[in-house]
């Protein structure tokens, strides 16, 4: 079960788009911005609920024949979670946007091979490389304030971040507007 290859596209686009705001400007006006986003609770709560009603979404292809009775206590889980989340996950920001660049990277792979995006190889390897970074945010999550700490000392690291996250959020901006201007099965 997939979203549309275009809202995905703009999706990771927007996420990439609002971090590289973080990193451009927030770190710039806020240096001492690391020592409370990364821990932030309210919008981490936001964020892992999306990214967990998300992946209780997916789970519904995986649990088909006699698992399909389950599905409603994944959906049950989904507030549950929340909830222990937010009491008990430090770095809760962080760690949901991890989660949420993991959950569309699979999402981008499958619409780019069904609509037959050009240069599929090398959008392959941008989304492998945004699940890995979903990855590193979630097992490591103090990176991320460390990062966050270096752009607002180093204009030089503050550039780079945010240079990084706005090319990456215009390959899928870019692969988005293909889609549309094709008219493709899939939007």
């Amino acid at each position: 079960m997939t979203i549309g290859f275009t809202l995905s596209s703009l999706l990771a686009a927007g996420v990439l788009l609002v971090l590289a705001a973080v990193f451009g400007i927030g770190a710039a006006r806020r240096p001492d911005l690391w020592k409370t986003l990364p821990r932030e609770r309210v919008a981490g709560t936001f964020l892992a609920l999306g990214s967990l009603a998300f992946s209780a979404w997916q789970a519904q292809v995986l649990l088909e024949g006699g698992l399909a009775r389950y599905m409603p206590f994944v959906w049950l889980l989904v507030p549950v979670l929340t909830v222990l989340a937010c009491l008990y996950l430090d770095f809760l920001l962080t760690r949901a946007l991890g989660g949420v660049l993991m959950l569309l990277a699979p999402q981008l792979l499958q619409g780019a091979f069904d609509n037959h995006l050009p240069a599929r190889p090398a959008f392959s390897a941008v989304c492998y490389l945004c699940a890995v970074a979903g990855v590193l945010l979630m097992a490591a999550p103090w990176r991320f304030r460390d990062l966050l700490e270096r752009a607002a000392l180093r204009p030089g690291v503050r550039r780079i971040a945010a240079g990084t996250a706005t090319l990456t959020a215009l390959v899928f901006l870019l692969a988005a507007t293909f889609n549309l201007m094709r008219g493709s099965a899939t939007p």
